[in-house]
């Protein structure tokens, strides 16, 4: 199958936009806004994503070289077939962008893949989302001098590569990690995307617009509803590559199309 043209997916994604950049998301967001840390709601900075560009845009950072690609299902990761070789239908998409506008840019390749549940005539029956999904995504920082090939261990300090990985069935909400590749520079997150919320003490329900969270040792250190128009807040206390770290992370949830919005 053919790949999707990057700035269709954009398009898609912000066709709500048209009417007004915010008339839905007082309501469809305000249930995912409410799950934001109280602290990096107040304190954090916020970005928004700005009317009528083409591209996907919050605030100074900007998205581009946006590919999507369908793949044939490579038969590996978490949702790989079982010690019989038994599997079930699964979609695998590759996906690769650059977020520019920091203080470098931040580039993303990642591999996407979605399961048909066990149970897939009563999902269909019932009108459910219970298939299986999961993440795997190459994040990298731009060095400083693009002639080098490696980063160098003064002036790139901080670590430049970093893996997603993010995993489970669409009926639950679902944990992951951000961790460095190669290197004890920086200390691991941990990536959650919100897609219930627990009613009373004995139901739960859908979020209307789903949420990404990244959290560290200190809690909460940034979050992106995962809906147009996105916004995101990102910690106070983050330097500028931890910030672009966060957001092209979260971003990469935003924009595989594997039934997060």
């Amino acid at each position: 199958m053919p790949g999707l043209n990057g700035r269709l997916q954009l398009f898609l994604l912000g066709s709500g936009l048209c009417s007004g950049l915010c008339s839905g998301c007082g309501v469809q967001q305000r249930p995912a806004e409410k799950l934001i840390d109280p602290q990096l709601h107040s304190e954090g900075v916020l970005v928004e994503r700005q009317r009528g560009m083409r591209d996907l845009e919050l605030g100074r950072y900007r998205v581009e070289g946006l590919q999507i690609e369908d793949q044939p299902f490579d038969g590996t990761g978490p949702l790989a077939p079982d010690a019989s070789g038994r599997t079930r239908p699964t979609t695998q998409l590759h996906m690769t962008f650059t977020l520019v506008g920091g203080a470098r840019p931040w580039s993303a390749a990642c591999i996407g893949q979605r399961r048909q549940p066990a149970d897939h005539d009563l999902a269909a029956v019932a009108d459910e989302q219970r298939d299986e999904v999961a993440v795997h995504c190459r994040i990298t920082r731009h060095v400083q001098d693009s002639r080098r090939l490696m980063p160098d261990p003064v002036t790139d300090a901080w670590w430049s590569e970093w893996e997603l990985q993010i995993e489970g069935p669409l009926t639950q909400n679902l944990l992951g990690r951000l961790d460095p590749v190669g290197g004890p520079q920086a200390e691991g997150k941990v990536v959650e995307v919100v897609m219930w919320y627990q009613l009373w003490s004995f139901t739960r329900r859908p979020l209307p617009a789903a949420l990404a969270v990244i959290r560290g040792n200190g809690g909460s250190e940034a979050a992106l509803i995962l809906d147009a128009p996105e916004r995101a807040w990102l910690g106070a206390q983050l330097d500028d590559a931890q910030r672009e770290l966060a957001l092209t992370a979260m971003l990469a949830l935003r924009l595989l199309p594997l039934g997060f919005d």
